[in-house]
């Protein structure tokens, strides 16, 4: 783990936490920052540990530089996790631990994800809607390029540029991974250089909140609460969004879930079955 974000002593509320079913997250299967150093014999002893304790968790987060090759495709360039000609290959371990959505990249500078969560939004097709009306042009150019061709330089263009590559606006879609599964992707709201305490009051401000309420829109909050200064506001604007009565509150898995139930039948909220417990007290 990055010393800077986890210390020893914090273990047993970390697995305190697990227990109470507060952490349904697996989130690269750890830290290979800097230093890479990531096998399938990790994960492989990580989904041994997870049988053994009767625990599943239903989704996986990318993680970090591209010393994480073990992250998934597409947008990580360099990464190889879904890809079944790699030695790092491991996305049938993350099924065998439960993951059914994955998160690989798509962030949506937005606090909040316009319209209807599950269909895309024409007015957020833009590589980023936040540049100023004569960015506009050129960014849809840039995204129907990369539509079309798949360049790998169209993406590293966008970056360069300050841009982030949105596909739409939905909450969660299905994505085709490289070895033939399919699978539901979701995107989060947020920005890469603001992802600590000090910008988290941005994303739950009332502004965001209202908007998202108009647009009957979701957010899933993209932040590392390991980073910056906890303060005051946030903690302010925390006990406020927990009071409103018109904004839901819950964990990412059952947003997930209830968004998918709109479009398929599987879903256990469709069936009117109930929704594992995990993460329900967050």
């Amino acid at each position: 783990m990055n010393p800077d974000q986890f210390h020893a002593k914090a273990f047993p509320l970390l697995r305190q936490a697990f227990e109470e079913k507060k952490i349904e997250v697996i989130h690269g299967w750890g830290d290979f920052n800097e230093n890479g150093g990531f096998s399938r014999a990790l994960a492989e002893k990580a989904c041994e540990w997870l049988e053994s304790s009767g625990e599943r968790l239903p989704i996986w987060v990318n993680h970090g530089d591209s010393n994480n090759i073990q992250d998934l495709g597409p947008l990580a360039l360099f990464a190889q996790g879904d890809d079944p000609e790699s030695e790092v290959y491991h996305l049938d371990l993350l099924r065998k631990a439960g993951v059914r959505y994955y998160w690989v990249g798509h962030l949506n500078p937005f606090p909040v994800l316009g319209g209807d969560p599950l269909r895309a939004s024409e007015a957020l097709t833009s590589v980023n809607l936040d540049q100023p009306g004569r960015f506009r042009f050129p960014a849809r150019i840039l995204q129907s390029l990369y539509r079309v061709f798949r360049w790998s330089f169209v993406i590293k263009m966008v970056h360069k540029l300050g841009w982030q590559y949105l596909p739409d606006n939905r909450l969660v879609f299905q994505h085709t991974f490289r070895d033939g599964s399919r699978g539901w992707v979701f995107q989060r709201s947020g920005r890469w250089e603001r992802d600590g305490w000090d910008a988290f009051s941005e994303l739950i401000s009332d502004e965001s909140l209202d908007r998202a309420c108009r647009e009957r829109a979701a957010i899933i909050v993209y932040t590392h609460l390991g980073k910056g200064t906890l303060q005051p506001r946030a903690k302010e604007l925390l006990l406020k969004v927990a009071s409103r009565k018109d904004v839901w509150v819950t964990s990412v898995h059952q947003l997930l879930d209830a968004a998918v139930s709109c479009v398929t039948p599987e879903a256990s909220l469709f069936q009117g079955g109930q929704t594992e417990k995990r993460g329900e007290s967050r």
